[in-house]
This record gives C-alpha cells, sequence and structure tokens, in this order.
C-alpha cells in the first residue's frame, strides 16, 4: 500500500510541473515577450515589408495558375488557403502527390477541418527564391 501512496505523491508532483509548463508562461518567456515588445521595433517593420513582397509574389504566381488554382488573398499570416481545381481528390492525396512528384511540401487543407477540404495552404514565410522554385516545379508538375 506505501507504493501507491508513493506513485500518488510522485504524479502530484508531475502535475505540478505539467501545470507550470503548460498552463502558465514560464518567467524566461515572459522576459522574452517584454524585452520584444519594449525593444526596437526596427525587425518587426523589416519583416513585415519582407513578408508583404512575398505574399504579393504567391498572390502573383497563384494568378498564373488561375486554371488549376483560386484563393482570397490573405491578410495575415504567412500562407495562403488555395482551392485547387484541377482534381476532386481530397486535399492529403494531392499534398502528397505534390511531395511524392514535384518535390513540393503543402499542407492539405482537410487537416483544418471540413471547410478547407478542396484547399492547399501555401506559405510565403521563406525566401523568396524558394517560393519562386516551389510555383516553378508545381507549374511543371500540373503542364
Amino acid at each position: 500500500m506505501g507504493w501507491v501512496i508513493a506513485a500518488a505523491r510522485w504524479m502530484e508532483q508531475i502535475m505540478k510541473v505539467h501545470d507550470a509548463a503548460t498552463i502558465c508562461s514560464p518567467t524566461p518567456s515572459q522576459i522574452a515577450a517584454l524585452a520584444a515588445l519594449e525593444g526596437d521595433q526596427e525587425c518587426v517593420q523589416d519583416m513585415r515589408s519582407e513578408l508583404t513582397k512575398r505574399r504579393a509574389l504567391c498572390c502573383e504566381r497563384l494568378d498564373r495558375l488561375s486554371d488549376y488554382f483560386s484563393y482570397v488573398p490573405p491578410k495575415g499570416a504567412f500562407y495562403v488557403m488555395s482551392k485547387y481545381r484541377f482534381t476532386d481528390d481530397n486535399s492529403h492525396e494531392v499534398a502528397i502527390r505534390l511531395l511524392e512528384e514535384a518535390k513540393v511540401i503543402t499542407i492539405p487543407g482537410g487537416a483544418f477541418g471540413l471547410g478547407g477540404e478542396g484547399h492547399l495552404r501555401l506559405s510565403f514565410g521563406c525566401e523568396e527564391k524558394v517560393i519562386d522554385e516551389a510555383f516553378d516545379r508545381i507549374e511543371r508538375w500540373l503542364r
């Protein structure tokens, strides 16, 4: 019976650590967040400008593929949800085919719920040359 009490105390300690790690923001993270908010914001403007250019590039490349994709230009984050028009296959199957055949990673829209099915999530968080290379591969794959 002693081992049951010891196990219960051990679990109690584990739960305290779990709560501190998952429910509360650790102190170092809070200090880092404060420094990020109160520090020099020039890097934020630089990244915003860079992501704006990358979003424009992604949308421009999708526009060139309007026979195959439709989308709503994103207003936040660094990805676009594009509806594909070239197949009725589910988004998981299309994402796997793009990965294996075109060597382009996408996220199946179905991973975000039923409303996402028939879509692929495309990131524009990477460098412009990577975005161009991915779209070049997708274009070759589609044709």
